[in-house]
């Protein structure tokens, strides 16, 4: 049967009996991470799982001992991310879906003009973030939010630029912004003295500008070109010789 009745009953829909008459599974947290719970299940209790399924023993401990190697850990790793993340397929983009938005991008100039200059994505939000902005509205879930140094996304952070990149960084060394002009201040404070020259390639969201010279830099602009196709080319010589003029001054 696809559900069972519970002390008081009721058909649990969630739940089944073995032909023992035990339960087969438990009610799944539906605040939880499903996802998240089915991987963690085969990690754990896969020879088992096989072997509720009809495979012999030993096919079962070969397929868990395969799982715990570094390959069937990268197995287990990218199919979870197949799950959660579903690939964003340009052609399924649909213009009239996008013009119902109703965000400045589609409504500030008329129907004919596109402006580029509004930093707004276009694909589809991350499975992972619309299920969280989900459960936000569904629990009325809005107040202040916890300290940023216990969401774990400092360690999620050095996880992942090990992962890609080889480089590990200390999650206690990792500061957690709001948005990327944060940093951008930031970063021009610790990297640049006073008067020091920031190399801005334009054309360029307006904040990267401003960001230099309310901190006191030296705003340097290198030449480019844009040609016919539509491409923009950068004047490498023309920057190598700013940056040797700011240091000829005293810049970095």
């Amino acid at each position: 049967p696809e559900g069972h009745l519970d002390p008081e009953g009721h058909l649990d829909p969630e739940g089944h009996l073995e032909p023992e008459g035990r339960d087969e599974i438990h009610p799944l947290d539906r605040t939880g991470d499903p996802v998240g719970e089915v991987f963690e299940l085969l990690r754990r209790d896969l020879p088992a799982l096989l072997e509720r399924a009809g495979s012999e023993a030993s096919s079962a401990e070969s397929a868990a001992a395969g799982l715990a190697s570094s390959e069937g850990r990268g197995f287990l790793l990218e199919a979870e991310r197949a799950m959660r993340h579903r690939p964003a397929v340009l052609d399924d983009l649909d213009i009239r879906l996008l013009t119902q938005r109703r965000s400045e991008k589609w409504h500030t100039y008329p129907s004919d003009v596109l402006p580029a200059w509004v930093a707004e994505m276009d694909f589809p939000i991350a499975a992972p973030i619309q299920a969280e902005l989900r459960r936000f509205t569904e629990q009325t879930d809005l107040g202040y939010p916890i300290a940023p140094d216990e969401t774990g996304l400092a360690e999620v952070f050095s996880e992942r630029m090990n992962e890609r990149f080889g480089w590990t960084p200390d999650p206690s060394q990792v500061e957690l912004l709001s948005d990327v002009v944060q940093g951008m201040y930031l970063a021009l404070e610790a990297y640049a003295g006073k008067g020091e020259g920031a190399v801005v390639q334009t054309p360029i969201y307006p904040p990267f500008l401003h960001a230099v010279r309310e901190t006191g830099r030296s705003l340097v602009l290198p030449s480019s070109t844009m040609t016919r196709g539509s491409f923009l080319v950068l004047r490498a010589t023309g920057m190598v010789r700013l940056l040797r003029y700011r240091r000829c001054r005293g810049g970095r």
